[in-house]
């Protein structure tokens, strides 16, 4: 091979080093929003089963002509809802 009809060719050290620097970039950006959304999801559920464990007792109530109370109860560093009687 000839010197002359050789070319250079790929990528210098810094071209490379910006490359892996703007894909770690963005990487991390993504990964960030991927998990907003994941806590975004999360929270529409618990949203939903709030919603719906609220309906049904009112469902009760209803059914059966009575007063229902809802508490908020802390286990250990959990919180709970509960469904009880109430008082007329």
């Amino acid at each position: 091979m000839d010197k002359s009809t050789f070319v250079d060719a790929g990528f210098t050290l810094p071209e490379l080093l910006i490359a892996l620097m703007l894909i770690a970039l963005l990487s991390a950006g993504g990964i960030q929003g991927w998990a907003a959304y994941q806590q975004a999801v999360r929270l529409e559920q618990q949203t939903q089963l709030v919603m719906l464990f609220l309906q049904r007792v009112q469902a009760n109530a209803y059914w059966y002509n009575d007063t229902r109370t809802v508490s908020v109860i802390q286990v250990d560093k959990t919180w709970c809802l509960r469904e009880g009687k109430g008082h007329r």
